[in-house]
């Protein structure tokens, strides 16, 4: 891992996210494919980021990869939106007990990744990482109002730990 200094993270592949189903599909229906696009595009940039702003610098962001390069490639695997009607109705007293009830036990946004890293020069793959994330559940959360609020968070902690991760010391857990 010490010859590695540099960083490529590809352009997130979202060909393997599942057809929706109707109750995934009831309040996003038609955007669904261009609210892919721009998560997809999210959590590269989320990713770039994290790196580029690292107090250690351990990788330097690249857009070409060589041969201390590692290229992340980045698979959404699911991506659920919140159901923000139902979250809003939650949040009105007396209808709000029926709502909160559906909400919990089928309506929770989730997303899943999976995830390689490539040797820059010879292409061969030398880690692969996958993970799934329900949102965070909280009694009054601003994030239940909008579609993809809880899956940008969880991107962001991903690219977070990835960063943590990089940058652990042999031995240290995370």
């Amino acid at each position: 891992w010490s010859r590695y200094t540099q960083i490529r993270i590809a352009p997130v592949n979202i060909e393997h996210l599942p057809t929706m189903d109707w109750w995934k599909r009831l309040e996003r229906g038609s955007h669904f494919q261009a609210d892919a696009e721009k998560l997809a595009e999210y959590t590269r940039r989320t990713f770039e980021g994290h790196f580029r702003d690292d107090p250690n610098q351990r990788y330097q962001v690249v857009d070409q990869p060589g041969p201390e390069t590692l290229i992340l490639e980045i698979a959404l695997v699911e991506s659920v939106p919140s159901k923000v009607v139902l979250n809003t109705i939650g949040y009105v007293p007396f209808v709000g007990s029926a709502a909160k009830l559906i909400r919990n036990t089928k309506a929770k946004s989730s997303v899943a990744f999976e995830a390689q890293l490539r040797d820059g020069q010879t292409g061969e793959v030398v880690a692969m990482f996958a993970d799934r994330e329900f949102e965070k559940m909280s009694p009054l959360n601003i994030k239940d109002v909008t579609w993809y609020g809880h899956t940008e968070s969880i991107v962001a902690e991903w690219a977070s730990q990835f960063v943590r991760m990089a940058n652990r010391k042999e031995g240290e857990a995370i």
